[in-house]
């Protein structure tokens, strides 16, 4: 019989490869049928708690509803919920847990997640919500160096409920890529070049109590359609960043009650995004909601660079010192201002 052999070299390489490929997967720990706080080895069906470079699943081995806590602090690469007999619940013991790259898988779950632990994320990843399934996260979401990107996909349900005005949660880049995000509590994307990324369908409703204020800028329907409902609370898109809504697919912002302020020199720009980048159709309906631009520093625009805008002011308040004008960049566009109740501020004021 023959044996072929490999290069020293290549083997090396394999070898290297091996173990990259182990570290970016990280090893699955499985939850153990119990209620046994977290950081005992008898939580788990190995013996020993995961670590930093692992993953703790809810497999089957957990047979109905499990609400355990972590009894203390932790640091993990991710969670995955497969396929428990009930929903998961990481209960607040006044403990942190930190997540690593790997995030939060329930792509394929049968059920339920909630955390109500205080939760730090120490590195870019992505929580996967598949179908009906929701992820609910009620506590504080902390970042190491103050904001850490998060990109949400899958067509299920994230909620946020946590954070209060002293201690909001902080992020960096948050992309909604697929399904439905509730925000509720206080949420501040804080670290330069932030962006509040809406697209693929996805839909956020807004009701929080605090205000958002990404640095870079909102962008509704980039590349592919999105909704953003303000419904309650205050919304903030910063100084200086941009507010694109329609950037190459339908985007649209919906006020029925709160406010979403748009700061100064702010660009709000419907129909295309920055720079005259893209191109598609950005809606505004305001039914009960209070949408003030402010200073007379920003641009109003409605349709740009070949894309349509239109207002409907069906009720509430549109306050604006702004002149509202049909875009002029790239082939310019078409813009449409429905009047149909509600009240139009041309001082910019929204409170008279």
């Amino acid at each position: 019989m023959k044996f072929s052999t490999l290069p020293r070299k290549t083997l090396h390489l394999a070898v290297l490869f091996w173990l990259g490929a182990q570290a970016v997967r990280g090893d699955i720990y499985e939850k153990a049928n119990n209620n046994t706080a977290l950081n005992l080895g008898s939580s788990w069906t190995n013996g020993t708690p995961p670590g930093a470079a692992d993953v703790a699943q809810w497999s089957a081995v957990v047979t109905g509803a499990n609400a355990v806590s972590l009894g203390a602090s932790a640091n993990w690469f991710g969670i995955k919920v497969a396929n428990p007999g009930g929903a998961v619940t990481l209960s607040n013991d006044g403990n942190t847990l930190t997540l690593g790259g790997s995030g939060m898988d329930l792509a394929s779950a049968t059920a339920g997640l909630t955390i109500d632990c205080p939760l730090t994320l120490s590195a870019a990843q992505t929580w996967n919500v598949g179908g009906a399934l929701t992820l609910a996260v009620n506590s504080t979401i902390g970042a190491v160096g103050g904001g850490t990107n998060l990109t949400k996909s899958g067509g299920g349900t994230l909620n946020l409920g946590g954070g209060s005005a002293g201690t909001p949660s902080r992020l960096g880049y948050f992309y909604i890529a697929s399904g439905t995000v509730n925000i509720s509590g206080y949420l501040d994307t804080l670290s330069t070049g932030d962006k509040f990324r809406l697209y693929g369908g996805s839909t956020v409703n807004w009701s929080a109590t605090g205000s958002s204020t990404p640095s870079y800028g909102f962008y509704i329907a980039d590349g592919s359609a999105a909704t953003l409902n303000v419904t309650g609370g205050t919304l903030t898109a910063s100084p200086s960043s941009w507010l694109g809504i329609g950037i190459g697919a339908t985007g649209t912002l919906g006020l029925s009650g709160g406010t979403f302020i748009v700061g100064n020199n702010v660009n709000l720009i419907l129909g295309s995004g920055y720079n005259n980048t893209g191109n598609g159709t950005g809606i505004i309906t305001n039914s009960g909601g209070t949408l003030d631009t402010g200073t007379t520093a920003g641009l109003f625009q409605l349709g740009n660079n070949g894309g349509a805008g239109t207002v409907h002011l069906d009720g509430g308040v549109i306050a604006t010192a702004r002149s509202i004008t049909r875009g002029t960049g790239g082939a310019g566009g078409t813009a449409t201002f429905n009047f149909n109740g509600g009240t139009l501020r041309a001082n910019g004021d929204n409170a008279t």
